[in-house]
């Protein structure tokens, strides 16, 4: 599915903000009722509507160009909802390319059934608190340590595990692969400090 086309043409989901953040609940009600076009990564020339955005850096350390050098000047991609962006993608016209989810569901602050879930049916969306000491993140069980709270972040679950005795999810970020564990990053399951299981979203195809 796009993340672009979600991004910019469900503007319930963000209150029309784009790229400013959004309610990953709301997305999943939108996959239901609107459907998302198919869309691959940037430059991946993948689906209908790939990703049109350049990856920036997380990171102090990361060799991109800081996303907060970016952000004042990119904005969020206006919606196209009449056409495919992609002049490769030749499987589906625009009105056919849309999938939907059958239902979605939302899991909060339930370590057994979010995990009965993935094993059941794959990974689930979580939304959570970033700190300041996130961004930094290297390797290890992340959990946090500042007091500084700078935003809401979506992110997916995809599995879990203990390391040093220590219980985590294991979860896909979206910034970029030169950040965390490649792109991944493990976080305290259940005592992280940044509410990350108070709402677990998930769709049925």
């Amino acid at each position: 599915m796009s993340a672009e086309y979600l991004m910019s043409c469900c503007a319930e989901c963000s209150n029309g903000n784009g790229c400013q953040g959004g309610n990953h609940a709301v997305a999943w009600v939108f996959a239901k009722t609107q459907g998302i076009v198919t869309g691959g990564d940037y430059h991946s020339h993948i689906g209908c509507q790939p990703y049109q955005l350049q990856p920036c850096g997380h990171s102090a350390d990361s060799k991109r160009v800081s996303c907060g050098e970016l952000l004042p000047s990119v904005k969020a991609p206006v919606c196209e909802n009449t056409k495919c962006l992609n002049p490769f993608y030749k499987k589906n016209t625009f009105s056919k390319d849309h999938k939907f989810v059958k239902e979605a569901y939302v899991i909060t602050n339930d370590e057994k059934a979010i995990q009965r879930e993935i094993l059941q049916r794959g990974p689930v969306a979580a939304g959570f608190v970033v700190y300041a000491d996130f961004p930094s993140y290297k390797s290890g069980v992340y959990h946090r340590m500042s007091e500084t709270a700078v935003g809401g972040h979506g992110v997916k679950i995809i599995g879990w595990g203990t390391e040093g005795g220590v219980d985590y999810w294991l979860v896909v970020n979206s910034w970029n692969t030169d950040w965390g564990e490649k792109g991944l990053f493990k976080i305290r399951r259940m005592t992280a400090g940044v509410d990350f299981e108070q709402m677990i979203t998930f769709g049925v195809v």
